[in-house]
């Protein structure tokens, strides 16, 4: 756990320094000195950006599907035989790096590289706080996630780059990047009609009705979920060891304190489009929580859409002015998380991504 933690302290360490940059006095040679901040800015990105990129590019059968799923179906690649059934932007991917090497480890390094590069995009992009992002970034487990869920790791990375077109109101370039992240993953699709939701003005008292009305229809969505399902591939999902009635204890408490601080503090924000974006992807989050006894693989999706936290929180924590109920805010949300984290990774070793390993200790 540690090299997860240290890596995690020297990105913050760097983040922090870029963010000193910003308040660099102009005076005179303001052409050149504005030049200089930039190219500081950018190598303390980098700095930032290289120490989960490296822990994540080195590591070695640390992840629940790494050996089984990742490793095999590269060597299936390069030997040139039965193809994995993986979306072709990952197939290609894999295909490119084996032009190079038939050594896999250059495929966990560059699906790290992948994941990073957008996740540190999104956050240098919409973060209010690009600190309190890495952190959140480690102790929501969504990295130790991207350690195991290689595909929809990058599919969610990206979609979390793609929430600035919403921001922009670009909706021909969010379906370019959505697409291009279901070219990794499939379940990426359903982050298509989120522009559209981000685009309305749902009230706390909507959402709340939204939140009643799903716990009522949830027989019906089940159903139809299950018709859904059958039309695709992932019918065979139906009897394994995926349709197993679950209820997910930990979201239903994440979810819960974030709608519900976020509703709190939407009267301040209400015209602040970047928090009513993320609260209704919070709200959509909520929704898919509910639903979880009905349909498979539940967590898969409500993981999706709980990945935009690490920008949430920051938004909601820089919104609000009084010291004390800030405090109280990020006391609870990270106590939860950091409680969570190390319930979850420890004692239960989500994501099989304890102890760590490198390539070296092969």
């Amino acid at each position: 756990m540690l090299v997860y933690i240290i890596a995690t302290l020297l990105s913050i360490l760097f983040a922090h320094l870029i963010i000193r940059t910003e308040y660099f006095n102009i005076s005179d040679l303001a052409f050149s000195v504005q030049y200089q901040k930039n190219i500081r800015n950018t190598f303390y990105m980098i700095l930032s950006f290289l120490p989960l990129f490296v822990v994540g590019a080195i590591r070695w059968d640390v992840g629940t599907d790494f050996e089984k799923v990742y490793e095999y179906g590269f060597n299936l690649i390069i030997a040139d035989g039965e193809q994995p059934r993986w979306e072709l932007g990952f197939t290609y991917l894999i295909k490119l790096i084996a032009l190079f090497t038939d050594e896999c480890q250059w495929m966990f390094a560059g699906t790290a590289f992948v994941f990073c590069f957008f996740v540190y995009k999104a956050i240098f992009n919409s973060s209010k706080n690009v600190c309190q992002s890495i952190f959140l970034l480690l102790i929501t487990t969504l990295y130790f996630f991207s350690l195991n869920g290689i595909r929809q790791g990058i599919a969610v990375a990206i979609f979390l780059y793609s929430i600035k077109y919403i921001k922009d109101k670009k909706l021909f370039k969010y379906i370019l990047v959505i697409l291009f992240a279901a070219s990794f993953h499939t379940i990426a699709l359903i982050f298509l009609p989120l522009y559209f939701i981000c685009n309305i003005k749902i009230s706390p008292k909507i959402g709340v009705i939204v939140i009643v009305v799903s716990a009522i229809s949830t027989p019906f969505v089940g159903s139809l979920f299950k018709f859904i399902m059958s039309q695709t591939r992932y019918v065979t999902y139906f009897g394994s060891v995926y349709d197993v009635p679950d209820t997910p204890y930990v979201h239903i408490l994440i979810n819960t304190v974030i709608t519900t601080i976020g509703y709190l503090c939407y009267s301040k924000n209400s015209e602040n489009f970047s928090y009513r974006i993320y609260m209704n992807i919070q709200l959509v989050a909520s929704v898919f929580t509910i639903f979880s006894g009905s349909i498979l693989i539940a967590e898969r999706i409500i993981l999706c859409f709980e990945a935009a936290q690490i920008l949430f929180i920051p938004e909601i924590l820089y919104s609000e002015d009084n010291a004390i109920i800030k405090t109280i805010i990020m006391a609870t949300v990270y106590a939860m998380f950091i409680f969570i984290f190390f319930y979850g990774t420890v004692k239960l070793g989500w994501y099989t991504v304890l102890p760590y390993r490198t390539f070296l200790s092969r």
